[in-house]
């Protein structure tokens, strides 16, 4: 945007010397072509080039192969490479919306740093990524929608008769927990009333939350994988993200420290496996494929050899995705689980079909006796009854909840928290909040926020305090307003 931003190849370099890697990236991205060729001349050694060769590819889009280039760099001998690499791999990260890999990759270019001025530098950055863990877990917002189905506050102060029980039952089924389920739960919250002598509805609500705790007492949000390797099927109906959940269960079993070799067994759908190995690819993992029409249970036997004879740590398995009622899918499944006696069978369905997925997740536990469960699209308009009937139901846990379109966004179900968004717990009184005050407008006094401020001293402000160029009017406003009060005060160091 503002032309004395624009360095040449030489002065990059310089600034790469001191170690203002930030701003060399930032100037990177605005060198003529001419420049950049030979801002590449002049680069110190081959490890540095490639760096800086994989930043051009993820710029261009390119992020599988720019990872590719960049990854063993992180782990080079030369320190300034190592730092180089972490922040490409951390901007790669970032795109990806790998929000903690891109935060563990900065924490580790800190420990490398020399100066405090990188390191100031690259805490800056740190600051600015978003903190997925500071947020509040979308699983809760999703499940915020089912305490407010449920309603149950409605019921407080209520006689325990009848007609309460009848209210208990519809807010169950409207929060979709199954027919079945819900009946189940009136039945012996009836039974419990009547042996405690129960009066009041709180205390009803009591038991009911005694009785769903009861039911998700296994529910420990965890993967018990001991064998080596360990085989995951991964089984579902097309259309509830099972594929999606594939790729991103391979990168929270990466982030465990597992190697991880991915296998498309749906070898009869169009695009089955081109799906795969596009989320895969943007992971970086291994994925290994057969032809369509090959045998969905030779291909997952293949590769089972295949993750033994190179240290695979982890076999992820995607079946074909048919309707539950489709006798040979289930076949299918059977036979791949006869040849590869999977370690872990994983049902995956989706929390905004509600009862439609616990009849799947019944058909399918019947046929295949999966060992759990996750549910997708938790953080969107689902009602969250759903989880507490598919345990009910097949007496196996929910692992899994997936809470957006980024591949970090696979959370391990926490029952806790789905207790306390449904009943609530005590709100603390809130305090009231000063009303925030509007920030004055920039006057904009000329079109050139820098007129009058000198090129020479812009460009030392911005070496001295690594100010990126600025992206709007009205932080280049800003900018100038800085310098010329850094200006007015001596040039301070």
């Amino acid at each position: 945007m503002f032309g004395f931003f624009k360095k040449g190849a030489e002065r990059l370099l310089k600034d790469l010397e001191k170690g203002n890697f930030f701003q060399v990236f930032e100037c990177f991205k605005e060198l003529k072509p001419e420049e950049k060729e030979k801002f590449f001349q002049l680069l110190p050694g081959e490890e540095i080039k490639t760096v800086f060769k994989s930043f051009e590819l993820f710029l261009k889009g390119d992020v599988a192969k720019a990872r590719n280039y960049v990854e063993p760099l992180v782990h080079s001998k030369s320190n300034r490479t190592r730092i180089l690499a972490k922040i490409v791999s951390a901007k790669i990260f970032e795109s990806q919306k790998l929000y903690s890999s891109a935060r563990k990759m900065l924490e580790s270019a800190i420990k490398d740093v020399q100066t405090e001025s990188e390191r100031k530098a690259i805490e800056k950055s740190l600051s600015k990524l978003e903190e997925p863990e500071k947020k509040k877990s979308l699983f809760s917002k999703g499940l915020e929608k089912t305490r407010r189905f449920l309603s149950l506050f409605e019921l407080k102060g209520k006689p325990v008769d009848d007609e309460l029980f009848e209210e208990i039952e519809e807010k169950l089924i409207l929060a979709d927990v199954g027919v079945k389920t819900s009946t189940e739960l009136v039945e012996k919250l009836k039974e419990i009333a009547k042996k405690r002598g129960i009066k009041t509805s709180d205390e009803l609500m009591e038991c009911l939350k005694e009785e769903i705790v009861e039911t998700l007492k296994n529910c420990e949000g965890c993967l018990n994988l001991s064998s080596n390797p360990s085989v995951i099927l991964v089984v579902g109906v097309n259309g509830t993200g099972k594929t999606t959940t594939v790729g991103k269960l391979a990168l929270l079993l990466r982030k465990e420290g597992r190697k991880v070799l991915t296998v498309p067994a749906d070898t009869f759908r169009a695009g089955a496996i081109e799906q795969l190995r596009e989320h895969i690819n943007n992971l970086n993992l291994k994925l290994i494929a057969q032809n369509y029409g090959s045998d969905p249970a030779a291909v997952a036997h293949d590769a089972l050899l295949y993750a033994k004879s190179h240290k695979v740590d982890c076999v992820l398995i995607d079946s074909a995705g048919r309707m539950q009622t489709n006798k040979n899918l289930m076949e299918q499944i059977a036979k791949i689980t006869k040849v590869v006696s999977p370690d872990l069978k994983i049902f995956v369905g989706d929390s905004l079909a509600g009862n439609d997925t616990v009849s799947q997740a019944r058909e399918f536990y019947e046929h295949t006796t999966f060992d759990g469960a996750i549910l997708t699209k938790s953080d969107a308009d689902a009602r969250g009854g759903a989880a507490l009937s598919i345990v009910a139901v097949t007496k196996k846990p929910v692992i899994c909840v997936g809470t957006g379109q980024g591949y970090d966004d696979l959370e391990l179900f926490s029952k806790e928290a789905f207790i306390e968004r449904v009943f609530g717990k005590s709100e603390p009184v809130a305090e009231p909040q000063p009303e925030p005050v509007a920030e004055p407008e920039i006057k904009e006094s000329s079109s050139d926020p820098f007129e009058g401020i000198k090129t020479e001293d812009i460009e030392d402000f911005a070496e001295l305090f690594d100010t990126p160029p600025p992206s709007s009017d009205k932080e280049a406003f800003e900018m100038a307003k800085k310098i010329r009060k850094w200006v007015a005060d001596g040039r301070p160091k």
